[in-house]
């Protein structure tokens, strides 16, 4: 029998008038190792995603401030103590809220805050209505890159003043706090971002 060989790149070898490929096994045996390939690296790139959203998840639980609720038994709002500070003073406050303004002063540092009611981890939820004003005095120097405005923060501490100040054309009384604890938030909801201040002691900005 005559056997018609057609240049294709291949070679063909023929026995007893029977045409074989050579390479096609090659070919098919590349074919499944690029499928399993292929497959693998979508496995692969599946389990890396739940890795790090295990990670991301456990680092929001980790991350959550503990405070000791027993000390404030008393309920009380920022707007509530303005109108009426002396019921309220030398008590121990838990709050929090959005930074206003952060001021540096010669020995520690002021944060201006806008109050949130807060979530069961302790965190202002911005997306209620909020509650009043309050200033936190901390002896600490606080970098306002990161207390920046719009950051959201958690204070313990006591109340020992209250300060006259403007909120707009108004003038307002703002309680003071002077902190013993600050928990500055993540700016993701959901990822907490450990930097607590502990202070010592009395402090009065001036």
């Amino acid at each position: 029998m005559t056997t018609g060989i057609q240049d294709t790149g291949m070679v063909l070898i023929s026995v007893r008038g029977t045409a074989h490929i050579c390479g096609a096994g090659r070919a098919r045996t590349d074919i499944t190792t690029t499928i399993d390939d292929f497959i693998m690296s979508k496995i692969c790139r599946w389990r890396i995603g739940l890795f790090l959203i295990s990670l991301l998840l456990i680092a929001g639980c980790a991350s959550s401030p503990k405070f000791d609720n027993e000390r404030y038994t008393q309920v009380v709002t920022p707007a509530q103590v303005s109108l009426d500070p002396e019921i309220y003073m030398h008590n121990s406050v838990l709050w929090g809220g959005m930074l206003i303004a952060t001021t540096n002063l010669e020995k520690g540092t002021q944060l201006e805050v806008l109050a949130y009611p807060l979530q069961s981890n302790q965190r202002p939820d911005i997306d209620r209505d909020p509650i009043g004003r309050f200033l936190v005095v901390s002896p600490d120097f606080l970098e306002p890159i990161d207390y920046a405005q719009g950051r959201s923060i958690t204070v313990i501490g006591s109340l020992n003043e209250v300060r006259t100040g403007q909120v707009g054309a108004t003038e307002y009384q703002y309680p003071v706090v002077n902190a013993e604890q600050i928990h500055l938030w993540s700016k993701f909801v959901g990822l907490g971002a450990p930097q607590v201040h502990f202070g010592v002691g009395l402090f009065y900005g001036s």
